[in-house]
């Protein structure tokens, strides 16, 4: 199903009209289920350092930035999505914002160099992959994500466990949302 009209839900810059990207490796979230990650994930947003690894067309990213983000990294590995996210962020006039443009193991390496640790992360890999495990792996292993870190993990199956999150699930048609909350450390 491909959606008349993307805009951003709430915020500073509610009701922006968002540049759809509109090719066949590229499955956008709709309005209704993105709507529904930011209602469970809302409290996190304001002042949160925000990752969006798999970043399609920067819907996430620019529902952030209008929400009250510190700050926002979001990454493709496509160029012509990034072109879209370009756009869609520069809608939000902020400089709060960082967008790269490559592999998402190589964007989470480039990002632990640098010290990164967030509050917030959307993965949104394609369904048919491990990226999204092997991302949510990586940055528990590499200490990138704060103490209450919370992770939006929208994907084509329901996962069962991880370890160090509690998970609250929810299936959208043929998506399957997963809200993971950092569990608190052991003493």
């Amino acid at each position: 199903m491909i959606q008349s009209f993307m805009q951003i839900i709430s915020g500073r810059f509610r009701g922006k009209r968002l540049t759809p990207l509109c090719d066949k490796t590229t499955r956008p979230t709709t309005n209704r289920v993105r709507e529904n990650i930011f209602n469970l994930v809302s409290a996190k947003v304001r002042g949160a350092v925000v990752l969006d690894l798999f970043g399609g067309t920067g819907a996430f990213s620019a529902e952030c930035l209008s929400r009250g983000a510190k700050s926002v990294i979001v990454n493709d590995i496509d160029s012509h999505a990034v072109a879209i996210i370009k756009q869609n962020t520069a809608l939000c006039k902020t400089h709060d914002i960082s967008i790269l443009n490559m592999d998402y193991i190589d964007a989470l390496n480039k990002l632990k160099l640098k010290g990164y640790v967030f509050d917030l992360v959307f993965l949104d890999p394609p369904y048919e992959t491990d990226f999204g495990l092997s991302a949510i792996n990586f940055l528990v292993k590499n200490d990138m994500l704060a103490q209450n870190a919370i992770i939006a993990f929208e994907t084509g199956q329901n996962i069962i466990y991880i370890e160090e999150f509690d998970i609250r699930s929810r299936k959208y048609g043929r998506a399957w949302v997963h809200i993971l909350a950092r569990k608190p450390a052991k003493a």
